[in-house]
């Protein structure tokens, strides 16, 4: 019995201590990007991000805009919509939660339930001033969707709500500059209610520290998170797509990136991975703002 309290407090120490030099291996990459829907989804003239799909992969959202602008800014963005077809993809739609050319609608995402949609807006009803973005959600119901709802102070607050992600549990990843204009990643757990708890910090870590994170996209089981930053040493260009384990203590662990299939000495941005098929759709700077889709495996 005498070693048993050691042992005990052995393991409670390891539990307890963040493992920092945890590191994914690195994606492989299993062809080369292609620009997503040609013509159809990316269109001339147009800027596209952030693609979302419903579970059954029917369905996609994105948002689209003639004149880019830094998030906080005035630039006007719509969420558009189109259905899976037998030869590709249907003429877009405005989503019908989006104000078409009234707001910054941007960032869609769908649940894995596939019952709630939650999107960025500087609509009326922000915790902050106008044209700050805060986070909304719409939910599924039996003639559509609903009227947006202000995900509230325990998620949003006077600064900047960008671009959510979902796991499987409800919980809610997404990016803020509430820290001194600082871009980094939070994390708002679902509650019994179904509404979220008081967003805490994911990072930065020892090897993020000083860097921006943004457009987080968490895999299904809250494990691996894939995220845009800026001004790494490792980079292949001026923004580049990171994975990153979460750690056991919550944090964010050391990024790996995802190579040369994604990256490119230009930038890249709004990664939406599709984790049991291989496929990574993010947003790459050409003329204008294209959504590509690489074939690619995550470790």
């Amino acid at each position: 019995m005498k070693h048993v309290a050691p042992l005990s407090a052995a393991v409670a120490l390891v539990l307890a201590l963040p493992a920092w030099a945890a590191k994914p291996p690195p994606p492989v990459c299993l062809g080369p990007a292609q620009v997503f829907a040609p013509g159809v989804i990316n269109t001339p003239g147009l800027n596209e991000g952030r693609l979302a799909f419903t579970p059954d992969r029917q369905t996609i959202y994105w948002h689209v805009n003639e004149i880019p602008g830094p998030p906080g800014s005035d630039a006007l963005f719509t969420i558009m919509t189109a259905q899976r077809t037998a030869t590709g993809w249907s003429t877009p739609d405005v989503a019908s939660f989006s104000g078409l050319g009234q707001f910054a609608d941007s960032d869609p995402v769908v649940s894995l339930d596939g019952q709630r949609l939650v999107f960025s807006s500087n609509r009326p009803g922000n915790q902050g001033p106008y044209p700050l973005n805060d986070l909304w959600v719409v939910e599924r119901t039996g003639s559509g969707w609903s009227e947006p709802v202000n995900l509230g102070p325990n998620v949003n607050s006077p600064y900047n709500e960008l671009y959510a992600s979902l796991d499987r549990a409800g919980n809610l990843y997404f990016a803020s500059d509430r820290d001194r204009g600082q871009w980094d990643i939070y994390r708002s757990l679902r509650q019994p209610d179904g509404g979220y708890g008081p967003a805490m910090s994911i990072g930065p870590g020892v090897d993020h520290s000083h860097l921006w994170e943004f457009n987080p996209q968490i895999s299904p089981d809250g494990r691996s998170l894939l995220y845009s930053t800026v001004g790494r040493q490792d980079g292949l260009g001026d923004v580049d797509i990171y994975l990153s384990r979460i750690e056991r203590n919550g944090r964010l662990g050391n990024p790996v990136n995802v190579g040369s299939c994604v990256n490119s000495a230009g930038t890249e941005f709004h990664p939406t991975m599709l984790w049991d098929s291989n496929e990574l759709y993010f947003a790459r700077v050409h003329e204008t703002i294209d959504l590509m889709v690489a074939p690619i495996e995550m470790p």
